[in-house]
């Protein structure tokens, strides 16, 4: 009897005991169940900003041990452009990589103002002291967090005519991506046409626009060259892109996995903006190459395009407020420190 009752005690012990282990198995399986974060970019795959988002995501996922991980959508798989940060806001998706500057109404100037900055190093000198006002926006407004920016370059004239003075500026129709290109045509003579930057190319080639106001980097991605013969380089307007996150998202994180997302955002930021102000140059030589004949404004005339530009720019700033204020203070300080 005593062996039949030790037999049964040593059998209920080692019933506990792997129910125990299962339990924990089961614990150990949810543990490890990653939290995936979906990012949704325009760009297409190979391309820099969507390799430099993927990298992102790499390193998210080293340093978290995988329990986060960063899934990049490129070229509008899940999400079409003008869609993106209202996806992010309503958590279609965690997060973009992003120009502010497009959304028409969201950013009140200071993304991509008309000649506010002397040049691509100026610019990207502004992006870390300007994220803080960003949030103002994106956290006030569209429930997600800008992590940190990075310059893409600047806008400038890609066109089918020479444009060297203010006088070619007349008459001429321009295709401006955001409200601050159309406002810089229209101060310098031009009639802008409002179109969406993914649409270059067929208004280029249909005839609908004499020039487009882009990047270097996307005339040479989009080929915009075979539409087009002549570049005008003058920094038009600055360009800043944003990783965003789902501010509900942010929060659940613990503060250590917060910090890490930011820390590896500006890493993959930084990392950006050194390769725009590095194709600054590189790019007139690829362009020259797809036979396109590139310009680059004298000084002494593009003094007198900021001058024309001038009143709209202050009225704009003026209109902000203490905002406007820290905008300007930031340009002028990136300017002064990269003339």
């Amino acid at each position: 009897m005593k062996k039949i009752l030790v037999i049964i005690s040593l059998l209920i012990a080692a019933l506990l005991l792997l129910g125990l282990a299962i339990s924990c198995a089961e614990k150990a399986v949810e543990k490890k169940e990653p939290v995936i974060l979906r990012l949704t970019i325009p760009t297409p795959p190979g391309d820099k900003l969507t390799v430099n988002a993927e990298k992102l995501g790499q390193r998210l996922s080293e340093r978290t041990n995988g329990a986060y991980q960063i899934k990049v959508y490129p070229g509008e798989q899940l999400v079409k452009v003008p869609e993106s940060l209202d996806a992010v806001r309503t958590g279609v998706v965690e997060m973009t990589s992003i120009g502010l500057g497009i959304f028409v109404g969201l950013d009140p100037g200071l993304a991509e103002i008309p000649l506010f900055y002397n040049n691509v190093r100026a610019n990207a000198a502004a992006c870390k002291p300007s994220i803080e006002l960003y949030n103002q926006i994106l956290k006030g407004k569209l429930n997600q967090v800008g992590l940190a920016a990075y310059t893409t370059g600047g806008q400038e004239m890609i066109s089918n005519k020479p444009i060297k003075t203010l006088a070619d500026w007349k008459g001429l129709l321009v295709g401006a991506t955001n409200p601050e290109c159309a406002a810089l045509s229209s101060s310098l003579g031009g009639s802008p046409v409002v179109i969406m930057w993914t649409d270059c190319y067929s208004n280029l080639e249909k005839g609908v626009v004499d020039a487009v106001m882009t990047s270097t980097q996307w005339t040479i991605i989009s080929k915009l060259s075979d539409v087009s013969k002549y570049v005008t380089r003058f920094y038009a307007t600055p360009t800043f892109n944003t990783y965003t996150i789902n501010l509900d998202a942010f929060n659940k994180m613990p503060k250590d996995v917060q910090d890490i997302l930011i820390e590896e955002a500006w890493k993959a930021s930084d990392e950006m903006s050194a390769i725009h102000i590095s194709l600054d140059k590189e790019d007139k030589a690829t362009l020259e190459k797809l036979g396109m004949e590139v310009y680059d404004l004298p000084k002494a005339e593009r003094d007198k395009w900021v001058a024309a530009v001038k009143p709209y720019v202050d009225e704009k700033i003026t209109s902000l407020g203490d905002f406007g204020k820290k905008v300007r203070e930031i340009a002028e300080k990136a300017n002064k420190d990269n003339p």
